[in-house]
């Protein structure tokens, strides 16, 4: 049986023919999580002449190896991400958290931290990641989370009790805002909702077109239901003194702006990404 070294390098040779990116980074990461070692425990190990894993950790590090080529996402074949400094819970039928939106998260959290008890709604909330975060981060909060995916439900519910915040943390099934009425006003109305024009998934990353769940990725014909459905019920969900913030896709902002003024709303004002790029607005609750 060839040793660890050997091994590593037929697998990083069988991902990079796949076409996937840091081939290498993608087996280190699959081999630490089937073996339980750190990179650097790894790394010595891998280095180390003659090193045989248990037959059952090979084979297990050569599946997986087989589902990244086909690729597979490597937060569904490892069952988890990290959002906000939190280890959160994934798995085919629920939306990978990307990084850009833990910028959207912190700003829910740091307004949130200036009121006295306060609730917030996180509509199309997925795997709950921002959830998630507005509860441990601003611990005073409640939360409500709106998805229609039961599959990401199931998720969100796992993730909220691994970190005992099933007490302020509230899952619900729905497809629109007041799906939550029961819960207003709240403070805050915060969503990560599907934005991808339905025509455009298709292009996408195999790893997103043919794995992720096209309920959180499409938007509709041109991306922005949802933005539609903010702009006209979420005034009726929030507190008069409250806002509104989403994350939305390249260059859809002036479009959104159009959206939200046309329904009401005054005040609305895009923020940046890691990269620059405007990637989700703050709106204040229309008089």
């Amino acid at each position: 049986m060839m040793d660890l070294g050997d091994a590593m390098k037929q697998f990083e040779a069988e991902l990079e023919r796949a076409g996937v990116s840091s081939p290498r980074a993608n087996v280190e990461w699959i081999a630490c999580a089937t073996l339980g070692l750190s990179r650097a425990e790894l790394s010595l190990k891998a280095a180390e002449r003659g090193f045989t894993p248990e037959p059952g950790q090979l084979e297990e590090i050569r599946a997986r190896v087989h589902r990244r080529a086909a690729r597979e996402p490597l937060q569904y074949i490892l069952e988890s991400t990290s959002f906000c400094g939190i280890e959160i819970k994934v798995a085919p039928g629920v939306l990978i958290p990307r990084p850009e939106t833990e910028l959207l998260a912190e700003a829910g959290w740091k307004f949130l931290q200036k009121r006295q008890e306060p609730t917030a709604l996180d509509f199309c909330s997925g795997s709950g990641c921002i959830s998630l975060s507005l509860a441990l981060y601003a611990p005073e909060s409640r939360i409500w989370g709106v998805e229609l995916s039961i599959e990401a439900l199931r998720i969100a519910w796992t993730n909220a009790t691994r970190y005992e915040l099933d007490g302020r943390i509230r899952t619900m099934e729905g497809d629109c805002p007041t799906a939550a009425r029961e819960g207003a006003p709240f403070d805050l109305v915060i969503s990560n909702p599907p934005y991808i024009p339905s025509a455009e998934i298709e292009r996408l990353e195999p790893e997103v077109s043919l794995h992720e769940p096209s309920v959180a990725l499409d938007g509709g014909p041109d991306g922005l239901r949802f933005y539609r459905l903010l702009a006209k019920e979420a005034p009726e969900l929030l507190k008069p003194d409250g806002v509104l913030m989403a994350e939305f896709g390249d260059g859809q902002f002036p479009q959104i702006e159009e959206i939200f003024r046309t329904a009401g709303w005054e005040r609305i004002r895009a923020e940046k990404d890691y990269s620059g790029k405007e990637r989700f607005f703050v709106a204040s609750q229309p008089k």
